[in-house]
């Protein structure tokens, strides 16, 4: 197993994977990868891949200089439960914690009980409400050492 952290300038071949493992997870994806990864401040993906193949992702970019926003990630249905998505979390707060970034905000569906896990698990806390139409999402935060 392959654990990486990638900053820009993403390799294509890395942003079809991240793109059609979300397609395999969600189904239809509309999200822009491809400009929040260009447009958004500090970006970064990490990936878990074995042989190749792409397993797991998570995805984010810097709402300030000292907050950043974890913003997307997935792992393969065929590869849950293995910790893959713990390990993606604790690299990723290792890196901000290395580079003075002071909390960590993520979203996750009301629904996914699993993403609200890990997220407990990593110490995020509730703070908030995102409304839209069709979706609700708890808000969490995480403050950094």
């Amino acid at each position: 197993m392959e654990f990486e952290a990638h900053l820009p300038p993403f390799d294509d071949r890395l942003l079809g994977s991240v793109r059609d493992l979300a397609f395999l997870v969600w189904g239809e994806f509309d999200l822009d990868l491809q400009w929040r990864l260009s447009s958004m401040p500090n970006p970064m993906v990490l990936s878990a891949s074995s042989s190749g193949h792409l397993l797991a992702f998570k995805c984010g970019y810097a709402l300030t200089q000292t907050r950043y926003y974890s913003w997307l990630g997935a792992v393969h249905p065929d590869h849950r439960r293995q910790g893959l998505a713990s390990r993606l979390t604790e690299m990723q707060h290792a890196w901000l914690a290395g580079r003075a970034y002071t909390a960590v905000e993520t979203a996750a569906d009301k629904d996914n009980t699993a993403m609200a896990a890990l997220n407990l698990r990593h110490g995020f806390v509730p703070h908030g409400l995102r409304t839209e139409p069709q979706r609700i999402q708890i808000l969490y935060a995480k403050q950094l050492p």
